[in-house]
């Protein structure tokens, strides 16, 4: 119990660190993380010991929300100790953005707090470029079920493909709830910051993204 104390209250002093989505401490005795994307999200921790049987685990969501859920730690291989739990499964969904997860073992919560993305969302890179160049577009489908076609709008795109008479791209969902596709920008679109938004599975993803054409 000296031991868990000491390894708390060190890990709880360390400086506040960048958002990372894993951290282990110095010793290699704790370690813990989100793992995957998504609705597929798992928070896992793994001990080298058996420190706690229960811990506290805290999700903020991206509109500053907070709840927190109690659950055990269970014997592994090698004498290690470990949980696993799916975020979606216990934790309230808040829309997509940036979440925040944190660890208590009974003595204050481990420092750096863990930061995972919750979908659906659209990425344009680069964000901007010139006509006549290409463009990926990618990001999470908000749990849109494997192997669906998401459907990217934007009056940016070539007319090849439309719907509801806006230019539209096609990507197909992959493995960790990602997608993406390359659309080359007509060299003759006009300057301007252009929107993009998606649909999938009959439903729109409700956010937007830009890509500015030089």
């Amino acid at each position: 119990m000296a031991f868990l104390v000491v390894l708390l209250a060190s890990l709880a002093a360390a400086a506040p660190a960048p958002a990372v989505t894993r951290h282990c401490s110095a010793s290699g005795d704790v370690c813990y993380g989100a793992f995957g994307t998504g609705t597929t999200v798992r928070l896992g921790i793994t001990l080298a010991a058996n420190f706690f049987r229960r811990y506290t685990l805290c999700v903020r969501a991206p509109d500053a929300t907070r709840a927190c859920r109690r659950f055990r730690t269970h014997s592994a291989a090698h004498g290690l100790f470990e949980s696993s739990v799916r975020w979606s499964a216990h934790f309230p969904d808040r829309g997509p953005g940036r979440y925040r997860a944190t660890w208590n073992g009974g003595s204050g919560a481990f420092t750096p707090a863990i930061t995972f993305k919750e979908g659906p969302t659209i990425n344009a890179t680069p964000a901007s470029v010139r006509a006549g160049q290409r463009v990926r577009i990618s990001g999470l489908a908000g749990g849109c079920t494997k192997g669906n076609r998401v459907t990217l709008l934007s009056r940016a795109f070539p007319h090849t493909h439309e719907f509801a008479g806006v230019p539209a791209v096609f990507a197909t969902v992959r493995a960790g709830d990602r997608y993406s596709t390359r659309v080359r920008i007509p060299a003759k679109r006009k300057a301007g910051r252009y929107a993009i938004t998606a649909r999938c599975g009959g439903g729109n993803f409700g956010i937007t993204a830009h890509v500015r054409v030089r």
